[in-house]
């Protein structure tokens, strides 16, 4: 006798991850609006995310990768989409702008770690320091 859906083997199944994929988004989408001072490996700007009603982002962009670097940035990039925590800024998007690489970024609150320094005159106050978002 055929066994109809009703009928269905009903043995619980083993649960799938769930896996959500960040997709590149273009350069295209963000209107840059200033240039902040120049961060670690790459140059940021503000800008602000033209399909998500003017958002504003800072936009990291890497140095130049050659095409067989294009997948190992993308699986990078996508590591990022999972990390929350208050101290890590939080990653919205990435793409290509030519061979040039980026991270669209949510905007950092607070004062910078070059601010801070300032200040307090080197003589830094190293509890109030590590709460900086860098």
């Amino acid at each position: 006798m055929p066994r109809g859906p009703c009928c269905a083997d009903k043995r619980p199944r083993a649960k799938e991850p769930i896996t959500r994929t960040m997709p590149r988004v273009s350069i295209e989408r963000f209107r840059q609006t200033r240039e902040r001072p120049r961060c670690g490996l790459g140059a940021c700007v503000d800008a602000a995310d033209l399909e998500r009603r003017g958002r504003p982002v800072v936009l990291k962009f890497l140095p130049p990768v050659g095409a067989d670097d294009v997948d190992r940035f993308d699986a990078v990039a996508r590591s990022l989409e999972p990390l929350r925590h208050a101290a890590i800024v939080q990653t919205l998007g990435h793409g290509l702008d030519g061979a040039r690489p980026f991270l669209a970024l949510e905007p950092p609150e607070g004062r910078s770690l070059t601010e801070l320094l300032v200040e307090y005159n080197d003589g830094a106050r190293w509890p109030e320091l590590a709460d900086a978002r860098v």
